[in-house]
């Protein structure tokens, strides 16, 4: 009877230290190694060993206790018997002299060996081999049954750690899925105001091209009429002068707001840099910004997608004036 006490105060002892774990927030390396030092140190066991599944017929040895015991392990992990006992997926007690056949470095002091799943009904994570040397403990089935009870849920709360932490990693990847999308959306609203603007643009450049083309016009009739070095001649010369850049602007408003254009072309360089200049003359001279034109006169034509250039040079000027106006 006093045997019979003794050994259910030291069955709940362990199944209690086990269900311990259930609370545990560490990381589950740390838990399994927890594990053994836990039963290691109630069980008496001499040595025991974390084998862990990586597949069906697979498996690895992946931590023991105690760690510093640098004895030879007494088992193949690749043996064909070891992976049968391993895989069967039940609790077993091998007696010492069925266990030297297969054990090959067990301790002479060694009674019996434990194989215990660590496995829910879904999902085996492998199991604990255990030499037992210490006579004091009887290995009953009682004892197995025990430690499976407490091993099998403490298999359910990994499961459920790993289904966790699955769940996280998917709402990680969800939620950069979701700014993607808002992003894009956000480039989506603001290509469609752009291509807005731009047809707005295009409706405006041809209101002002065609009144324009006809002032022009009138100017050179009336300039044809007048006498050369006259102050009506002068006068008349300017409205040329102004409305040619006028018509000009026009013109390279409808050419960047052209987004149609994907072809390979032969562009003048010069003739690309100062159009976009006069795009953004205004805006520069309203801020008190000055540029000074330096290249050659003889630069050759290159073949680019002109619409596209044009961008990345108004661009480059629109970001140059914002640094100078915030410096300022």
């Amino acid at each position: 009877m006093n045997q019979s006490n003794e050994n259910f105060k030291q069955y709940n002892k362990i199944l209690t230290g086990i269900l311990k774990f259930l609370h545990s927030n560490s990381e589950t390396e740390h838990q399994y190694h927890t594990l053994l030092n836990f039963l290691g140190n109630n069980l008496h066991i001499r040595r025991i060993y974390l084998i862990e599944t990586l597949n069906t017929t697979k498996f690895t040895l992946t931590d023991q206790w105690p760690r510093e015991n640098t004895e030879k392990i007494s088992f193949n992990i690749e043996n064909e018997k070891v992976i049968n006992l391993i895989s069967c997926n039940k609790p077993q007690l091998i007696k010492n002299l069925e266990a030297t056949e297969i054990f090959t470095q067990l301790p002479p002091d060694c009674v019996s060996v434990s194989i215990l799943p660590l496995m829910t009904k879904t999902k085996q994570f492998g199991c604990l081999i255990t030499e037992n040397t210490n006579k004091s403990i009887i290995w009953t089935k009682d004892l197995l049954k025990i430690l499976m009870s407490g091993l099998t849920q403490y298999a359910f709360f990994l499961e459920n750690s790993q289904t966790i932490k699955e769940i996280h990693h998917r709402n990680e990847l969800l939620n950069e899925a979701l700014e993607e999308i808002k992003e894009m959306r956000t480039h989506l609203v603001q290509s469609e105001r752009l291509a807005s603007v731009g047809e707005l643009s295009r409706g405006i450049a041809h209101e002002i091209n065609n009144p324009m083309t006809g002032i022009l016009n009138y100017a050179e009739l009336i300039k044809s009429e007048l006498t050369e070095n006259t102050e009506l001649y002068h006068f008349i010369n300017g409205i040329i002068e102004e409305g040619t850049r006028i018509s000009q602007i026009v013109n390279d408003l409808l050419t960047f707001s052209h987004h149609n254009v994907t072809q390979f072309l032969p562009v003048n360089p010069n003739r690309l840099f100062d159009s976009c200049l006069s795009l953004v003359r205004y805006l520069l001279i309203k801020d008190g910004i000055t540029i000074e034109k330096k290249y050659p006169d003889n630069l050759p034509s290159v073949y680019v997608i002109e619409q596209q250039i044009r961008q990345v040079i108004i661009n480059i000027i629109s970001n140059s004036r914002y640094a100078l106006n915030q410096k300022y």
